[in-house]
């Protein structure tokens, strides 16, 4: 195994723990522990689980394009590359989606 699959599976393996498990984590369990700390209701709709699933989507484009390079032994990254953009772009849209719905939600229970 060349030493730049070995680097794509450490990367893998890395945003999956940190994305995957603890922003999943923090992006199901905030809005609930947030209520105590902050002494106030917060109002959680159904689009709290918008964030999740584009989290999930993000790790699953970045999965697939190291598997595609992995698995054809290509040279060529534009795929990879391509794939692992939109993947660090999803999540930055998560992010934004949560702290956005967090925010709407603390501020109409004042």
């Amino acid at each position: 195994m060349c030493l730049t699959k070995k680097f794509m599976f450490y990367d893998l393996s890395i945003h999956l723990i940190a994305i995957g498990f603890i922003g999943v984590t923090i992006a199901s369990y905030l809005p609930m522990m947030l209520a105590p700390i902050l002494g106030k209701p917060i109002a959680v709709n159904r689009f709290y689980k918008i964030p999740l699933m584009l989290i999930i989507m993000s790790l699953l484009t970045r999965t697939v394009g190291m598997a595609y390079v992995s698995y054809f032994d290509s040279d060529e990254f534009t795929l990879l590359h391509a794939l692992t953009s939109m993947s660090g772009f999803l999540i930055l849209l998560a992010m934004v989606i949560f702290t956005a719905l967090l925010y709407k939600s603390i501020k109409s229970n004042k």
